[in-house]
């Protein structure tokens, strides 16, 4: 599935089942692509009721863009206990609560395209983004999502927030 696509796909997937005060925002709206050296990226930003931010930056890997998508389907993840996004005290947001229930909700739709989900949190090996997820679709393709920006509440996007991951927004 490529970026755009799955942009829509999961924007539809996590807006029904948004906690209350929590708002989920367009990269566009966020005004994201007009920052020099964004302008091809994209993803979405969840908004926690306290003012903080979480920036999850979305790309495609693999596949191939020349010519139509196309759609190949299989057997999906088996499914997982459902996740909800737990509000804390005081309005913040655990980043690793959105990982787990932004990858929930992904294998949960069972969408016959998923063939695996891993969550950044919870393999074996760590990289360089401890939250976010990588998707693998039976067509070969991927699409890897990190956060690009955790943001407390009055924070700004800028170089000396840009990869500095907060456990909590």
């Amino acid at each position: 599935m490529r970026a755009p696509r799955f942009l829509t796909w999961l924007t539809d997937l996590l807006t029904s089942d948004l906690p209350d005060g929590v708002t989920l925002v367009s990269w566009t709206d966020a005004g994201v692509t007009g920052e020099a050296g964004m302008e091809h990226t994209t993803g979405v930003v969840l908004r926690a009721p306290d003012g903080g931010a979480a920036y999850l930056q979305i790309v495609h890997g693999g596949g191939r863009y020349d010519g139509e998508e196309k759609i190949v389907e299989g057997n999906p993840p088996a499914p997982v206990a459902p996740v909800s996004l737990v509000v804390q005290p005081g309005g913040q947001l655990r980043m690793v609560d959105v990982e787990a229930w932004i990858t929930a909700a992904i294998v949960n739709s069972q969408s016959r395209e998923l063939a695996t989900v891993e969550r950044y949190s919870t393999r074996e090996k760590s990289g360089a983004h401890p939250f976010g997820f990588n998707i693998t679709w039976h067509s070969g393709a991927s699409t890897h999502a990190h956060l690009l920006y955790t943001l407390r509440p009055g924070e700004r996007r800028g170089a000396d927030t840009r990869y500095r991951v907060l456990e909590t927004v």
